[in-house]
């Protein structure tokens, strides 16, 4: 049984490092998984219709599912938001974390928000909360659209009264100023 045993570990080690040696080679793939990812799948999209205020889409390269946090991690990440007025919203980054509960959504690195309107934004990081359908962002900030580039450091955006407060170091630029009496 001993023998039996050692034989099945030595032939384990063996097809793990035939599979390493080749792991450089083309359509070889190997992935090692957290013990807390339930699940990961490749080209994610989930689109949720929610109250009639709201529909949003979520897209990413990868997603892996945290069933214990009830959290998905999202690599590449695209979402689309569609307020009650017809506006739309896209969302676009390099890592994402949908926490399912709340349905709020971290992203960060080379963060960019555009509006169907031409208003685009770009950060580090952000965070969106589905509750109050608000953008937050601590670090530093960029908003322009044609007529105006805001910059500042840390921001909140809400998307239902289309209103943003940026909480310092604000500095504007505004093109075609016009001064009336």
């Amino acid at each position: 049984m001993l023998i039996g045993g050692l034989l099945l570990v030595v032939v384990a080690i063996a097809v793990g490092v035939y599979f390493l040696s080749r792991s450089g080679e083309k359509g070889i793939n190997l992935t090692v998984l957290s013990d807390k990812v339930a699940m990961q799948v490749r080209e994610f999209h989930y689109t949720e219709v929610g109250d009639s205020e709201t529909l949003w889409e979520i897209r990413a390269d990868s997603a892996q599912y945290i069933k214990s946090d009830e959290q998905v991690l999202l690599k590449s990440i695209q979402a689309r938001f569609v307020a009650a007025d017809g506006q739309t919203y896209m969302l676009k980054g390099n890592d994402g974390l949908l926490y399912r509960d709340t349905r709020d959504i971290e992203v960060s690195g080379n963060v960019v928000v555009t509006s169907s309107v031409g208003d685009r934004l770009k950060t580090e990081s952000l965070k969106y909360t589905a509750s109050d359908m608000a953008i937050h962002a601590n670090g530093s900030v960029t908003m322009e659209n044609p007529n105006i580039r805001l910059t500042g450091t840390g921001m909140k955006f809400s998307m239902k009264k289309r209103h943003m407060i940026l909480f310092s170091d604000v500095k504007a630029i505004i093109d075609n100023v016009s001064f009336k009496r």
